[in-house]
């Protein structure tokens, strides 16, 4: 089930795979194991901006697992963004840590 943030956080319990999601502002998205507490997966930002050189801002106000593939994260951000992760534990690769697809979302 999801759940929007307040007060700049976000999470989502993960029942089946007794885990907890935590993000929220400058914080990146998170997956715990709420037996131990220890960090699972850690999402990576994107690269920085090329021609600034300048960090992409990151502030988790949303975040869903797909009913179909418990690996498929969708984060929504404060800056109108949706991301799109893959969290399968078994690798370090920070490749797999960034978006796998992000969306910029225009309109009022």
């Amino acid at each position: 089930q999801p759940l929007a943030g307040n007060g700049g956080w976000c999470c989502t319990f993960l029942a089946r795979e007794d885990a907890i999601l935590l993000g929220g502002r400058d914080r990146e998205t998170s997956l715990l194991d709420i037996h131990t507490g220890k960090v699972v997966w850690k999402a990576k930002n994107i690269p920085p901006n090329n021609q600034t050189l300048l960090e992409y801002p990151i502030f988790t106000t949303a975040a869903s697992f797909s009913n179909h593939d418990t690996n498929a994260l969708a984060v929504g951000t404060a800056y109108k963004q949706v991301r799109i992760y893959d969290v399968r534990t078994n690798t370090k690769s920070s490749q797999r840590r960034r978006p796998v697809d992000m969306t910029n979302i225009n309109g009022p």
